[in-house]
């Protein structure tokens, strides 16, 4: 028997009926697979960015290593397992020292925050303060500390023993490296973040530097503080990407190196005869937040 005109149309409209619906189970077979591996590759991406957490030592003392402290606690949930700080004793009678109390200790005690004294004098034969995990340290990390840390001690650390020091070494090696920067009329200085060298100070491998313009007529205080904002910002991407830095270290050029020691009193002695009127402002702007002129 023939099929009529409707018949035919009924027929076409369930086989696309059929069709769509098979069509659709593909399409939403691929877009299940599809939203699967763009998932799964989401989640590997975001888990190949986490970064490590570690356990900390911080060597510091004074405001500057407060800042870069402070930067570093921000970073706790994210790169941070443990964190005990070391600074000198409070007997240490120090221009550093405000109210006879390390300022990096006046913080820690503030906040809850682990800290141990080191001995008054040398770090010879001392030994790390014990994780109460029992795990040892990862990194130890020195910001204007003033101990040499011996051999012994730098191989205590799984990963690396790392400096922040604000100028871009080799130049101005030392304990004064931003007055000297004033001094000497610099119109450019940094932060470097290296390696502990075993044999001296300031000298191991360059891990990151980060390259800062100095404003005309800029104060020890002012250049202090942007150079603590900025020590904190390296060290935190040092540690976040510390495998990497390690790789690619500069040994630093010994032929360059030139040095900042600490400040005695005699600086501050003016000498009229030989001095110019810039050298007197240069040197006013360095030392005196903490040293008055001597006429």
């Amino acid at each position: 028997m023939p099929f009529s005109a409707a018949d035919r149309l009924r027929c076409l409209c369930t086989l696309k009926h059929v069709l769509f619906y098979q069509d659709s189970r593909k399409l939403r077979h691929t877009i299940s697979i599809t939203n699967l591996l763009t998932t799964k590759s989401r989640l590997f991406s975001q888990s190949s960015t986490f970064s490590s957490r570690y356990n900390i030592l911080y060597f510091g003392t004074d405001n500057f290593s407060v800042a870069c402290f402070k930067s570093l606690l921000t970073k706790r949930e994210s790169i941070i397992k443990n964190i005990q700080v070391v600074t000198p004793p409070d007997n240490l009678k120090a221009k550093i020292v405000t109210n006879q109390e390390v300022p990096l200790k006046r913080f820690c005690k503030q906040n809850g925050i682990q800290c141990v004294d080191a001995p008054p004098k040398s770090l010879a034969g001392w030994q790390l303060p014990e994780l109460p995990s029992g795990e040892a340290y990862d990194i130890a990390v020195v910001v204007s500390f003033g101990y040499f840390l011996p051999r012994h001690i730098i191989h205590e650390f799984k990963i690396a023993a790392i400096n922040v020091h604000p100028s871009l070494l080799p130049k101005y090696r030392g304990s004064s490296p931003i007055q000297y920067t004033i001094l000497n009329g610099d119109n450019e200085t940094g932060i470097s973040v290296i390696e502990l060298s075993p044999k001296r100070f300031d000298a191991g491998r360059i891990l990151k530097q980060t390259h800062i313009s100095i404003p005309t007529n800029l104060y020890f205080e002012d250049l202090h503080n942007m150079l603590a904002i900025h020590g904190g910002d390296a060290l935190i991407d040092t540690i976040e990407h510390l495998d990497e830095l390690q790789k690619h270290a500069l040994t630093q050029d010994e032929s360059l190196v030139t040095y900042a020691p600490r400040l005695e009193k005699s600086a501050a002695v003016i000498n009229w005869n030989k001095q110019k009127a810039e050298q007197i402002y240069s040197l006013h702007r360095a030392i005196s937040s903490r040293v008055g002129f001597i006429f």
